[in-house]
């Protein structure tokens, strides 16, 4: 889908970018360049958030995020991975599995979280992702694929 980041919302409500301007160019490169002269070109102009500047390395994960919204690919990758690994470690009954079930959920939760206090995501972004990715990594593990790749396989042994 292509909904606007809410940086973009929030850099076109406070200074006057022009949005729609920005997500016409054709790729991410473009956009990014389209962004950062927007942004040189306003260095005088102090970005404020509630009050306070908003950080320059804020500003260039903004503008290193070109893409649009939603979903977000880092919640989906985060989720993905973790649901995978999880899935492996059940299977392969570690030790202490269980802990780092938890640890792996707390993972995936703090980079969905981050994508929204870095404004590049909404709530609704990240669930998207978690859903998404969530839905691809239980997809892979019904279908037998992973069983058969990981599962059952006998330990490699040591040479000489």
């Amino acid at each position: 889908m292509k909904i606007h980041r809410p940086s973009i919302r929030f850099l076109e409500k406070e200074i006057g970018l022009n949005a729609d301007g920005f997500y016409q160019q054709e790729n991410k490169q473009l956009r990014r360049e389209y962004l950062k002269k927007y942004l040189l070109d306003r260095k005088s102009q102090k970005i404020k958030v509630k009050g306070a500047c908003l950080n320059d390395d804020v500003l260039q994960v903004w503008i290193k995020e070109a893409g649009y919204s939603f979903p977000s690919g880092h919640t989906v990758s985060a989720f993905l991975v973790t649901i995978l690994l999880g899935y492996l470690i059940i299977v392969r009954k570690g030790s202490l599995y269980k802990y780092w079930l938890v640890v792996l959920f707390m993972w995936a939760v703090v980079i969905a979280y981050s994508r929204v206090v870095l404004g590049v995501h909404t709530p609704v972004d990240v669930f998207g992702g978690a859903v998404w990715g969530s839905v691809i990594s239980f997809g892979l593990i019904l279908s037998g694929s992973l069983k058969s790749v990981f599962v059952n396989k006998e330990p490699l042994k040591k040479i000489g």
